[in-house]
């Protein structure tokens, strides 16, 4: 039944996943691609140091692995007379350039800040955006910068407004103990790579997939009489927002076992051609459900089936609520 009315390649695959289906379809060495991205895949076939250009030429950002990497989980407060207090102290602690860890415990309470909403990562010491990680970078405090690595588990990563890391400041100021540091902790060896720079291209690249899982499935020949388009007949069902429509599959299907989830009346069931719109706020498109019949069709799929007779555009709601989250990663950066 499933293989009959969603077509040979949607059941390909549902069953063995999108991960078989693109393997199978594409090729091994495009999936390799896709997965490692080009740089991985360029070093694998050509060998040596091929591939490794500036970060244009890479398609997918791999972060290494940052074992002490503590992500800040609270309410931030950096607008607080605490924040602003310790801002200044520490200020004139890196003035002094002497590297005195216990010093430095102190003034961060051991790391007990973080409950008073001090994120370390996004607090600004210097101008630029440059945080306590990126001072200690450039005044070369190895003991320090080993400390809020390690123990106060700060973002080897984590860029200033230019766009430039720690490890890039290391590199220009020529500290050659601290970038030893970084390595260590999980910085980049790209100095070019920053923590904002990888969460950009993720965000970019879910909604490149939201986009390209949208498409409907392609059907094959035999297939094409189990659709049938009744996007006229408008008053035998009423879903959210007045979207109503049928797909017939077939006298022979009664005689068919049925998928998991679809009701064993179905065909007499009196909400079998109910349609209920929702919004997907990750894409910030919509799709529609049959509860009856257990499917679920995102908008394209739904237009070709004559569920709906056009696409609708994002709710303004939804369009002013991504402008904000855009504009705070940007401002986070």
């Amino acid at each position: 039944y499933q293989r009959r009315v969603h077509g040979k390649q949607w059941y390909q695959r549902r069953v063995h996943g999108k991960q078989w289906y693109q393997r199978r379809v594409h090729g091994k060495q495009w999936y390799q691609r896709r997965v490692h991205g080009k740089q991985w895949y360029q070093r694998r076939v050509h060998g040596g140091a091929a591939g490794m250009g500036g970060l244009d030429n890479i398609d997918l950002i791999e972060m290494p692995h940052m074992p002490h990497r503590k992500q800040f989980d609270g309410d931030k407060d950096h607008d607080a007379d605490f924040a602003k207090k310790l801002v200044k102290t520490l200020k004139k602690f890196a003035g002094r350039k002497k590297d005195e860890i216990t010093e430095l415990m102190g003034l961060l309470e051991n790391g007990a800040v973080k409950e008073k909403g001090i994120d370390l990562d996004t607090l600004q010491i210097a101008k630029g955006g440059q945080n306590m990680l990126h001072v200690c970078c450039k005044f070369g405090l190895a003991r320090c910068a080993g400390y809020l690595l390690e123990t106060i588990g700060m973002d080897p990563n984590w860029g200033r407004d230019d766009g430039h890391g720690p490890l890039w400041v290391c590199n220009y100021f020529k500290q050659a103990v601290v970038k030893s540091y970084l390595l260590r902790y999980g910085a980049h060896e790209d100095p070019d790579v920053t923590t904002q720079k990888f969460m950009e291209q993720q965000e970019n690249q879910a909604l490149k997939e939201f986009d390209e899982l949208g498409d409907a499935p392609e059907l094959d020949d035999d297939s094409d009489e189990a659709f049938r388009d009744l996007s006229d007949d408008e008053n035998d069902g009423q879903g959210i927002g007045g979207m109503i429509g049928r797909i017939g599959i077939g006298d022979e299907a009664g005689n068919l076992l049925l998928p998991a989830g679809v009701h064993p009346q179905w065909q007499t069931h009196p909400d079998r051609n109910v349609w209920t719109e929702h919004l997907d706020m990750g894409s910030g498109r919509f799709y529609y459900r049959n509860k009856i019949r257990n499917i679920t069709l995102w908008d394209k799929e739904a237009l070709d089936n004559g569920v709906i007779k056009e696409l609708k555009d994002p709710p303004a709601s939804w369009i002013a609520q991504y402008k904000a989250k855009m504009a705070a990663a940007k401002g986070k950066s």
